[in-house]
């Protein structure tokens, strides 16, 4: 149940009958049933106006996320795009060893294959391992997931000991600048979390609020009629009730 212009005009009406009492008669009416329309009512109206300013949060923060989602999947088409290059170049430039290691990186987090594995190539390191692990369990479902992928790919490249790599990104206009942008940037997706739908917490007591005065009308409604009838503006808001 909504707050409508009827509960405003009934709680309006009840303000109205609270104010004259001392001067007409109530026909059986009770303050506490004019107190009960006014405060369901006006808790209704509080309520109603928080759930528009939580829809409003809930709009701007789906905006957020469909903003960062749009500049993620521009920053992993980036990657995808370079990262055969990139290991071309290392293989050329002697760099087999730090190849290996983005190939196997770059095959966990992209399925992308740049460079053939030889044979004898050497196994991960246990820090290598360890890294692959992470990016094997990351599942490309959602854009939490996919920035966490991401991010952690980005801060893989940008680890001591990985200048090499960084270097070969540069070449080809990837910058340690871009890099940490990127991280940056699923960094933020990550803050803001999920595309949930859920209802605003102020609609549920925005409906016991009206509900509640619905109860309390249905109960009073021939009453406060018979308090309104010889009164053409008390009648009128009775209408509109």
């Amino acid at each position: 149940m909504r707050w409508t212009e009827k509960v405003d005009a009934r709680t309006r009406l009840a303000a109205e009958l609270k104010a004259r009492a001392e001067t007409r008669p109530l026909s059986g009416l009770k303050m506490r049933d004019l107190d009960a329309l006014i405060a369901h009512g006006t808790a209704a109206r509080q309520a109603d106006r928080a759930q528009q300013g939580q829809l409003a949060d809930a709009s701007a923060l789906r905006s957020s996320r469909a903003s960062g989602a749009q500049t993620l999947a521009a920053h992993e088409r980036r990657l995808r795009d370079v990262i055969p290059a990139v290991l071309a170049d290392l293989v050329a430039a002697g760099h087999a060893q730090q190849a290996l290691t983005l190939q196997r990186v770059s095959f966990a987090q992209f399925r992308l294959r740049g460079i053939e594995l030889p044979n004898d190539a050497t196994p991960p390191t246990e820090e290598e391992a360890e890294t692959l692990r992470r990016f094997e369990r990351v599942e490309r479902k959602d854009n939490s997931a996919r920035a966490r992928g991401v991010g952690d790919y980005c801060s893989f490249l940008l680890q001591p000991g990985r200048e090499v790599l960084a270097a070969a990104f540069a070449e080809r206009d990837v910058s340690r600048a871009n890099l940490e942008a990127m991280t940056a940037t699923a960094e933020a997706v990550l803050a803001l979390g999920s595309n949930t739908l859920k209802a605003a917490e102020a609609t549920q007591r925005e409906h016991d609020a009206v509900f509640a005065q619905q109860q309390v009308w249905n109960a009073v409604r021939r009453l406060v009629r018979a308090a309104v009838l010889d009164d053409r503006h008390l009648s009128q808001l009775y209408a509109a009730c």
